[in-house]
């Protein structure tokens, strides 16, 4: 099995194979945004390299040094207090030093955002794109079904997702 994807090529990889942000390469350049042509190695080419790095005791300090989402709850409620933001839109991105609960560490600021909107007479949409993989110990699929009850369009590259925002804002 190859262990890397061409941008040539004619079918897109899924998530699990070329990862987050490789996909959203992938994607942009077939969209025709201006990616460097390039080619994207896919996950199971770093697997030897991941399994030494999970076995050396620097591993362990890597991953304590998770972010809790302090910064990200003060910039989401600062602007949902700007009027002239309509939509929020994040990156959730799961694996390896990455929060081990990254939508729960915001969902009280996302609720506290549409509550500041709504008092304000406005509203708040919320578009998320996420990161990650079935095998991330983050649960992608309990962490993308929080961000639907919340209301929030779900995508699964941060192309996608602004792709998305620039329709909404056609719309308006």
């Amino acid at each position: 099995m190859a262990r890397y994807y061409s941008f040539e090529d004619s079918a897109l990889p899924t998530v699990e194979l070329a990862g987050g942000k490789g996909l959203s390469l992938l994607y942009s350049k077939k969209k025709g945004f201006n990616v460097p042509t390039a080619v994207v190695l896919l996950t199971k080419f770093f697997q030897p390299w991941m399994e030494l790095l999970k076995a050396s005791p620097e591993w362990k300090v890597f991953t304590q040094a998770i972010d809790d989402g302090t910064e990200r709850v003060k910039r989401i409620l600062a602007e949902a207090e700007d009027p002239s933001v309509a939509i929020l839109m994040l990156d959730f991105i799961f694996g390896y030093n990455a929060s081990n609960d990254p939508v729960g560490d915001l969902v009280e600021a996302l609720q506290q955002a549409i509550v500041i909107r709504s008092k304000a007479g406005g509203k708040l949409t919320i578009v998320a794109s996420v990161c990650g993989t079935s095998e991330d110990h983050q649960d992608i699929g309990l962490q993308i079904k929080m961000l639907k009850e919340w209301g929030a369009f779900v995508f699964q590259s941060n192309a996608r997702a602004a792709a998305f925002c620039h329709e909404l804002l056609d719309r308006s």
